[in-house]
Formats: C-alpha cells, structure tokens, sequence
C-alpha cells in the first residue's frame, strides 16, 4: 500500500510541476505579447497625415492583418530579447 501512495504523490507532484512549467512559458508569451502590442499602439500614435480612421480603415485590410498575425506569431514564439531585436532589423 505505501508503494501506491508513494507513487501516486510521485504522480501528482509531477503533474503539478508540469503544469506550473506550462503556466509560466505561457506567461512569459503572454507578456511578450502584451509588450509588443504596447509597442505598436505607441508605433500607431506617432504617425502623422493620417486621420484616425484612415489609420483604422489600413489596419482593417486583409493584407495588414494577414502580416499582423505573422508578427505576433513570430512575437509569440521568439524567446529572447536578442531575437526580437534581429527580426526587427531584417
């Protein structure tokens, strides 16, 4: 009987840091994201001879949103300052 507690313990211990390891590689994507985004809404506010709603009519265009996915694909899975820093120069 002690060796059936002994590895259920085992098991939950392991699902509990497991889930802790994907909660945490979540949350840095998550933050990854919500930096870039600042970033691009700063990036959107700085734009001049274009009214607010030409600005939101060019970011309603399947191509500007087919290439916004892209980038924050790209934000989501890149997992280093120094990469994101690469891509920005590419």
């Amino acid at each position: 009987m002690d060796a059936l507690t002994n590895s259920s313990n085992s098991l939950l211990l392991g699902a509990t840091f497991l889930h802790d390891i994907l909660n945490y590689r979540q949350n840095l994507k998550q933050k990854r994201i919500i930096n870039f985004l600042d970033y691009f809404i700063n990036g959107l506010s700085n734009i001049q001879g274009k009214s607010n709603e030409e600005i939101l009519e060019i970011c309603k265009t399947e191509e500007f949103v087919d290439i916004f996915d892209s980038i924050i694909t790209k934000v989501h899975h890149t997992s280093s300052e120094q990469k994101v820093k690469d891509s920005q120069v590419s």
